[in-house]
């Protein structure tokens, strides 16, 4: 019995150090990732500008912060049937 008592405090002990030390940055990542949306501003093909200058038409996406860095970022094509 005093086996699985000690069993049982390492494993609520494990637990709570999981979600205090990792758990609920994890859950707070998460759940920021899926909630906040962002508005970002993209040229319309054809419409690309040199330089520092403004494109001539753009278009607004709105996408979560998520995935600014794989698929704005310019480490992927631009996704299928983009206008």
């Amino acid at each position: 019995m005093n086996r699985a008592k000690l069993l049982a405090r390492w494993a609520v002990g494990g637990a709570v150090i999981f979600l205090v030390g990792n758990g609920l940055g994890y859950i707070g990542r998460t759940y920021e990732c899926r909630s906040d949306r962002v508005r970002i501003y993209v040229a319309a093909p054809g419409y690309e500008a040199k330089g520092e200058e403004i494109p001539s038409k753009l278009y607004g996406l709105d996408v979560t912060r998520c995935t600014l860095p794989e698929q704005w970022g310019g480490y992927r094509e631009p996704l299928e049937g983009y206008p």
